[in-house]
């Protein structure tokens, strides 16, 4: 393993694929529905699809900030899950409601558990330095 701000290829490529898999749920969703419950979720998975290329972007070139860019997009999309939970509730629908909270809470502990294993293995390795340039002789 190599230290935290080196690059981190598979991460970002599914980081990738996941903020593109949202651009064409963006893309996907009828543009023409304009109730405020469609508005509001589009621009939600729209601002997820653009957090999931930040944190690829993050972790393809060893940003400093990788691991917490990859925090933030688990909580946001944990979140995304989360809040129509209630809409669920004020229905009486209790058995989606908890289908709501499980998927949440697996989608919020197991990714961070594992952005948290990635961070703590990459910090405990030691930082390789570059070798200094040989400069020609004249």
């Amino acid at each position: 393993m190599a230290h935290p701000s080196a690059s981190r290829p598979v991460p970002a490529l599914c980081l990738g694929v996941y903020g593109a898999l949202l651009a064409w749920l963006v893309y996907a969703m009828n543009a023409a529905d304009l109730r405020p419950g469609e508005v509001a979720f589009r621009g939600a998975v729209a601002c997820a699809c653009a957090l999931a290329w930040i944190a690829a972007e993050a972790m393809l070139h060893g940003r400093p900030w990788a691991f917490r860019a990859a925090q933030a997009l688990t909580l946001c999309t944990a979140m995304g899950i989360l809040i129509p939970t209630g809409a669920l509730l004020a229905r009486g629908e209790l058995e989606k409601a908890l289908l709501e909270i499980a998927g949440a809470a697996f989608v919020g502990v197991t990714g961070l558990a594992v952005i948290d294993d990635a961070r703590t293995s990459a910090a405990g390795q030691p930082r390789l330095r570059p070798r200094p340039r040989q400069r020609p002789q004249p």
